[in-house]
């Protein structure tokens, strides 16, 4: 008898030590993150752009901001057409002021009815535009052509819970004022800066990249414009398909004797006859219209240049390739001194955004260092059609589970009805560990569905599948978006709970009471020997 409680106690000590209770104390390198002067004028135009109503406040703010040259001339604000100059009349205050218990105090407009399984929530608990922090330096603040320009900086996490599959992209842009000094910039290049990293909650990474100039890059100012999104398609920083929502941003001089040669001249982009200005709020469009893009090609140079011309386009944005539409390819031949107009033709807008993506490079033998770019991004929509689609997906933490959140919204204003909604949380096994169902409809609000993970589990690997169905059972959208203990923070993992339900339920209480056991053969052991030095 003796040896079974010998055996108990051992049991029940090897299990307290296993126990996946651990404490540790770490110190992490502090980074201040100093915002740009315009932050908050970035941050309102985000959320304008974004389609989300205003608080009178900001209302008046973004005004103010048009007065004063700092925004665009025309924008769509909260469903009210601002120009410049523009006062406030009482009814649009009014109706302002009607919106802001939106903006106060949430109301979720899915319907009660339409939950199967999880509960509706506030996705702004959640999801933060802005939340990851991107500060990169450059090592000069001039250079010549040719030159390496040195990169380095932090990626900072500014959320509670882990981002995966994270990109930090790059657009370089010259600024050329035109006649009215109004900041227009042409786009020379973009290239990834980080892909597909991880980075844990409030944590850092350090990023490094050298980028070598073109030996043809023309004089004048520059800037690095800097974004970051999730997943190829959730925004966290900046905004990549416009040039005036940036994450971060760097400028510097470029000197030598280098013009412009061969470049599209956004100044006057057109989109269905409409001025496109790409430091400005998108043209609107009506649902079946044919819409004609126009831009010029222009050529400075006194010879002839052959340029190769690629137009790709997209929907919403460039960011996934399952977005591409169409694509084009092409040799034009630009006079000298001279221009050639781009034409691309959407016949019948049946897209709620479109995306136009134009590339214009120096063809022929010439080494890819001396090759000449220019890029342009052509962003516009068509708020008659409508689309419901992921704003954000996502666990709120990891790797101690609590809750996995789908934010979803329809592209415009109005509701698209039968619409399934499905989120599953699977384990390393492959086994699905809890899900949320929505059946029913979608507004142009932002709202979140919600599903709890089991309590008092650990999971060294999650993966999120989430996917949006229309009434007839078509897949509009999927994600797929997977945690691993081991790449975000190995020194958090723990033993993994991988079995659930009765298996799990048992297996637990056959530990506890082992445990137990263990205890009281400690502390018998321990009574043993305070009774026989007692009797000596």
């Amino acid at each position: 008898m003796k040896k079974v409680y010998q055996l108990i106690g051992i049991i029940g000590l090897i299990s307290i030590l296993l126990s996946p209770h651990i404490i540790v104390i770490a110190q992490e390198e502090s980074v201040i993150f100093i915002p740009e002067e315009n932050q908050v004028d970035v941050n309102l135009r985000a959320k304008a752009k974004s389609g989300e109503k205003l608080t009178k406040e900001e209302f008046e703010q973004l005004q103010k901001l048009i007065k004063n040259g700092k925004s665009t001339k025309s924008t769509e604000v909260s469903s009210y057409q601002l120009k410049e100059d523009e006062i406030p009349t009482k009814e649009q205050i009014d109706k302002i002021q009607k919106n802001q218990s939106t903006q106060q105090s949430y109301q979720s407009q899915l319907e009660s009815g339409g939950f199967k399984v999880g509960s509706l929530g506030n996705c702004m608990d959640t999801y933060k535009f802005g939340s990851i922090k991107i500060d990169i330096t450059q090592d000069k603040n001039k250079y010549e052509p040719g030159d390496i320009i040195q990169l380095k900086g932090k990626i900072k996490n500014d959320n509670a819970y882990p981002v995966t599959g994270l990109t930090v992209a790059a657009r370089l842009v010259k600024n050329i004022p035109n006649a009215n000094d109004q900041a227009y910039t042409t786009t020379l290049d973009e290239f990834i800066i980080a892909k597909d990293v991880t980075i844990k909650g409030n944590g850092l990474i350090d990023v490094k990249q050298l980028y070598n100039l073109n030996l043809q890059s023309p004089k004048g100012e520059y800037e690095l414009l800097f974004f970051a999104y999730q997943q190829d398609r959730f925004t966290l920083s900046g905004l990549p398909f416009t040039d005036d929502v940036v994450g971060y941003k760097v400028k510097f001089d470029v000197g030598g004797g280098n013009t412009e040669q061969v470049y599209l001249d956004q100044t006057r982009t057109t989109v269905g006859e409409k001025k496109h200005i790409n430091h400005g709020f998108f043209t609107n469009h009506t649902k079946d219209e044919k819409i004609q893009v126009k831009i010029p090609l222009k050529n400075i140079t006194d010879k002839v240049q052959d340029i190769e011309l690629t137009s790709q386009l997209y929907s919403w944005d460039g960011l996934r390739k399952e977005s591409l539409q169409k694509e084009e390819k092409e040799i034009i031949k630009v006079p000298a001194k001279g221009e050639v107009l781009i034409t691309r033709t959407i016949e019948k807008a049946e897209l709620p955004v479109y995306y136009l993506k134009f590339t214009a490079t120096q063809a022929g033998n010439i080494a890819p260092a001396q090759k000449y770019t220019s890029i342009s991004n052509i962003r516009f929509s068509v708020p008659d059609n409508q689309l419901v689609r992921f704003n954000w997906v996502g666990l709120n933490s990891f790797p101690q589970g609590d809750k996995v959140v789908t934010c979803i919204h329809n592209t415009s204003n109005g509701t698209v009805n039968d619409i399934e909604v499905e989120t599953k949380v699977l384990n390393s096994k492959g086994k699905e560990i809890t899900k949320s169902l929505y059946k029913g409809a979608i507004t142009g609000q932002i709202d979140a569905i919600i599903a709890d993970l089991p309590k008092n589990k650990t999971y060294n690997k999650l993966t999120v599948v989430s996917t949006i169905k229309d009434g007839s059972g078509n897949i509009i959208d999927s994600v797929n978006i997977p945690y691993d203990c081991q790449a975000i923070d190995a020194i958090t993992c723990g033993k993994e709970s991988v079995l659930d339900g009765i298996a799990g339920t048992i297996l637990g209480i056959l530990g506890l009471i082992v445990i137990v056991l263990g205890v009281i053969y400690a502390i018998y052991l321990q009574r043993k020997t305070i009774l026989k030095s007692i009797k000596k």
